[in-house]
């Protein structure tokens, strides 16, 4: 009897479970994001979509006889950006042409997430400081009674500690999504698309400044777009 009722409890709690209609909640693979918290920054993107511009224009034997370049924006960002950009065009031997039928536009488009996110990164991947921690240990541990191996054990716990608190810093809420379209008299031929973490109190250098539009801002909260 004892036996039958445990294979009852047993065939319901199965049942149960191959009920069950959503499935458990995973993470992605471990990846990394740069953030952008900089002016430099900006010049660095600048200096990419420069050198991707001149190979593409290379590979596909387009001449740079002229580019106009163009924002949906005029966001502190957007206006460094074409300072940035022009410069980085014409070291490449671009002409910059107003006039031009070819036309480099940027759009930006800000995101904004409601929930905390953590990094789920496993302690320790570090490695310049799991490196360094480890290195520093063996040294001030086989350098004798000059230095005692406590200190060595300190030194190398303070810096796996740092390393561990770097893994659980909390991920920005906002991210920017900076779009590169290329087009031939209104016909687009190319994009380039990049995505950045951007901290949030620096959000407003994203967005456009006295104007009643504004920068495509979608705030993020379960499955819901606004």
């Amino acid at each position: 009897m004892k036996k039958f009722i445990l294979f009852c409890i047993l065939f319901f709690i199965l049942a149960l479970i191959n009920c069950a209609k959503a499935p458990a909640p995973t993470g992605y693979p471990y990846s990394q994001q740069q953030t952008m918290q900089s002016v430099h920054h900006w010049d660095v993107l600048a200096e990419n979509i420069a050198d991707k511009t001149d190979k593409y224009f290379q590979d596909n034997n387009l001449k740079k006889t002229g580019i106009n370049l163009t924002s949906n924006n005029n966001s502190s960002f957007s206006k460094a950006f074409e300072t940035f950009l022009t410069t980085r065009l014409l070291n490449y031997g671009f002409i910059i042409n107003k006039d031009s039928n070819i036309e480099l536009r940027w759009d930006l488009q800000i995101v904004k997430h409601r929930s905390e996110r953590n990094n789920e990164q496993q302690p320790f991947q570090n490695t310049s400081l799991a490196v360094l921690a480890t290195g520093i240990y063996e040294i001030m541990r086989s350098s004798g009674p000059f230095f005692p191996k406590a200190a060595a054990i300190g030194i190398t716990l303070d810096l796996l500690t740092e390393d561990a608190k770097q893994q659980l810093m909390n991920i920005p809420h906002n991210e920017v999504i900076i779009s590169i379209a290329y087009f031939d008299s209104g016909k687009k031929f190319k994009q380039i698309t990049n995505v950045f973490y951007i901290q949030d109190e620096d959000k407003f250098n994203y967005s456009i400044k006295n104007d009643s539009r504004s920068a495509k801002t979608f705030n993020v909260k379960g499955n819901s777009h606004e």
